[in-house]
């Protein structure tokens, strides 16, 4: 009787659940991205602030990189709740002003470097793409033509 009763339940709770349209809404996944990605933020200051005594770094470039990881905290702390967006634009359509700006910024960059590429005016090899591929972060084997003997290359 158990075992019915185990099993009868079992198979019909997930019909159950659909037939009534529960959802998960996202926000353990949100929250939780949100608290790791403050973790992160908090961690590269604090070793931020450890180069910042280091001979090798500049002022201006370890400046530059602060302010980067001190908006990307406000940014995750305003989503969390635990600071009021006071920006008056928003922080969240500034963050996504500056990722569409970014995007179009290495899409123009792959584009040169295909049109590059089909020119023959590059050798385009496994050493040139990784160290291109650390200022253009994409993946650029996958937008380059694939060179065949016997193919034209493309107009990606």
């Amino acid at each position: 009787m158990i075992l019915v009763t185990l099993v009868g339940q079992g198979l019909t709770l997930p019909w159950l659940i659909n037939r009534l349209g529960v959802r998960e809404d996202g926000a353990e996944e949100e929250a939780e991205e949100v608290r790791a990605r403050l973790v992160a933020s908090h961690a590269a200051l604090e070793r931020l602030d450890e180069l910042a005594v280091e001979e090798w770094t500049l002022d201006d470039t370890i400046e530059r990189v602060r302010g980067m990881y001190e908006f990307r905290q406000r940014r995750f702390k305003v989503r969390a709740g635990k600071l009021d967006d006071e920006d008056g634009i928003g922080i969240e359509d500034r963050s996504l002003a500056y990722q569409r700006l970014m995007h179009e910024m290495y899409a123009v960059q792959r584009r040169a470097l295909v049109e590059l590429s089909a020119k023959k005016a590059i050798d385009f090899s496994r050493s040139t793409c990784a160290r291109v591929s650390f200022t253009v972060p994409c993946e650029i084997t996958n937008v380059l033509p694939k060179a065949t003997p016997s193919s034209k290359p493309s107009d990606a």
